[in-house]
C-alpha cells in the first residue's frame, strides 16, 4: 500500500472540512439595518416629491457563491405636492440577486424584486390606509454593492427602479444603505 493510499482518507477529510468552511462563509445569513431614500419617477414626478429617508429592516441569505435572496420591510416616503401632505408606501419586498465577485471583499449584485405596496398617510404605527390609491404588487430592477468590513459585518448599497404593476401611477427610484450583521 502506497503512502498516498494510506493517507488518502485523512486528506479527503481535511479537504472536505475546508470546503464546508468555505460554503459556510459564503452561504451567510444576515440581518440588514439601514436607511432608504425614494424619489418619484415618470408620472409621479408631476404630483410628488422626495421626502425624508425611512428605516430599512431586511434579511439577506447567501444561497451559494452565485445567488442570494433577500426579504425586507420599510416605508417608501414621498410628499404629495398637490395636497401638501406626506404619502408613504409600506413595502414588503422579496428579491433574488445574482452575485459577481469584484474583489475578495466586494461583490456586485444584480437582480429583480417583487413588492407588496400598501399606501398609507404616515410612516408610523398604527397604519392609516390611504384609500385614494390602490394596493399594488410592484416589481423592481436592482443593482448593488456588498462590501465585507469584517467576517461578521457587511456594508450594502443598492439602487433600484421600482413601479407598481396594477397602475403606472406608483413608481420611483430608491437608494438604500445598510449594515449586515451575521445571525
Amino acid at each position: 500500500m502506497s503512502f498516498f493510499q494510506k493517507k488518502a482518507p485523512f486528506w479527503i477529510g481535511i479537504l472536505s472540512l475546508l470546503w464546508l468552511q468555505t460554503v459556510r462563509l459564503e452561504a451567510r445569513n444576515q440581518i440588514l439595518l439601514g436607511g432608504a431614500k425614494n424619489a418619484p419617477a415618470d408620472k409621479m414626478q408631476s404630483h410628488f416629491s422626495s421626502e425624508k429617508p425611512s428605516v430599512f429592516l431586511g434579511y439577506y441569505h447567501g444561497i451559494d457563491f452565485d445567488w442570494a435572496a433577500a426579504l425586507s420591510i420599510h416605508f417608501r416616503n414621498l410628499y404629495n405636492d398637490e395636497k401638501k401632505q406626506s404619502f408613504s408606501l409600506l413595502s414588503a419586498d422579496q428579491a433574488i440577486l445574482y452575485k459577481f465577485s469584484l474583489h475578495e471583499s466586494a461583490t456586485l449584485h444584480m437582480g429583480i424584486k417583487l413588492m407588496y405596496l400598501l399606501p398609507v398617510f404616515n410612516p408610523t404605527l398604527p397604519l392609516e390606509r390611504n384609500k385614494e390609491y390602490p394596493t399594488e404588487i410592484g416589481t423592481a430592477a436592482v443593482i448593488g454593492l456588498q462590501y465585507s468590513i469584517s467576517d461578521h459585518l457587511n456594508f450594502y448599497y443598492y439602487i433600484e427602479r421600482w413601479r407598481g404593476t396594477k397602475t403606472s401611477n406608483l413608481q420611483g427610484v430608491e437608494s438604500l444603505l445598510a449594515l449586515g450583521f451575521d445571525v
